[in-house]
């Protein structure tokens, strides 16, 4: 319907559209949640520029990519702000298909707040992210931390989550795995590769899981 935009199941009312020489902005609401406000603004400044941006001032979040062609093809730029923390995105785009050439997104010393994560008893997760990709070949890393508010020896010191690999369309290879929590610890022994077909490709490797069950009365929450 006129005003209205559905995708994925999920209504999108189009309460406002501004259009200027260089840009068009559409204020957007949440059809369930009329409370939920957005702003998404399409910029056109130069024919060899273009930009997205997206404002979403309830949940403290800002999203941009600005796309400037020059001499050896279209180049990408933007990140994305959540409350304090933010990501940058780099890259550049190919004549050929879809996909870009290659792609950056890096995100250092972000703060989660623990409840937004379920963490009940421990401080904010403080760590960060990064996504390559490159001749169709993609590379990924997390990292997180969160101590405990009080002191508890039942309880490991932090929560720790160091997970890194990389991977294409046919396979993905886990480098690294290490997750402690107080009720789950997980290691990976050896790097550990398999195809999407579910064949593994380094079969000696080995992931050491192990769960502690922790009395009600000892947990630090």
């Amino acid at each position: 319907r006129e005003g209205e935009f559905i995708f994925n199941a999920r209504t999108t009312r189009v309460k406002t559209i501004s259009v200027s020489r260089t840009s068009i902005t559409a204020g957007l609401s949440e059809a369930t949640s009329p409370a939920m406000q957005a702003n998404l603004t399409i910029q056109f400044p130069r024919s060899n520029q273009f930009g997205l941006r997206l404002d979403v001032p309830d949940q403290k979040t800002r999203a941009g990519i600005e796309l400037v062609r020059g001499t050896d093809g279209w180049s990408l730029n933007g990140g994305l702000t959540w409350q304090t923390n933010r990501a940058d995105v780099s890259g550049s785009l190919g004549s050929d298909g879809w996909l870009p050439e290659s792609l950056d997104v890096t995100a250092d010393g972000w703060r989660v707040p623990a409840e937004r994560l379920g963490l009940d008893g421990y401080r904010e997760l403080i760590g960060g992210f990064k996504l390559g990709w490159t001749n169709r070949q993609y590379r990924f890393s997390v990292r997180g931390d969160a101590v405990p508010t009080v002191d508890n020896p039942l309880v490991p010191d932090r929560i720790t989550i160091d997970i890194a690999g990389l991977g294409n369309f046919e396979a993905l290879a886990v480098e690294r795995l290490d997750i402690a929590t107080p009720a789950l610890q997980a290691t990976l022994s050896d790097p550990l590769a398999i195809d999407f077909t579910g064949r593994m490709l380094v079969p000696e490797a080995t992931l050491r899981v192990s769960a502690d069950f922790i009395p009600a009365d000892g947990l630090p929450f």
